[in-house]
């Protein structure tokens, strides 16, 4: 995609297909097979497993990890350090291990 930065010591695997202005930033990994819509935010550390999907407008905080195959829906954040063991539906913000949504 065009206006994506990829920072120092990220690791991106095979088959990923990476949408407009996404950020993934320090040492994030991206696992194979996964999908990242526009304007997507990895922040440092953030770990995503294999065939993850990122709507567009996702944001993914510091060292959170989504675990294979999950589907994570438009505009949803995931908090800082949670573990994602389930799919996330749309404007939706997580937090915690497991992941839970926020009242």
């Amino acid at each position: 995609g065009k206006g994506v930065i990829i920072c120092a010591g990220s690791i991106l695997t095979v088959n990923i297909q990476i949408g407009d202005f996404v950020i993934i930033n320090l040492h994030a990994s991206v696992g194979h097979d996964c999908v990242l819509g526009n304007f997507v935010s990895l922040m440092p550390g953030a770990r995503l497993s294999g065939g993850v999907t990122l709507e567009d407008e996702v944001y993914v905080g510091t060292n959170a990890s989504i675990l294979p195959g999950l589907n994570i829906g438009k505009g949803a954040t995931i908090g800082a350090g949670a573990v994602v063991t389930k799919d996330v539906p749309a404007n939706t913000t997580v937090a915690g291990v497991p992941a839970k949504p926020l009242n």
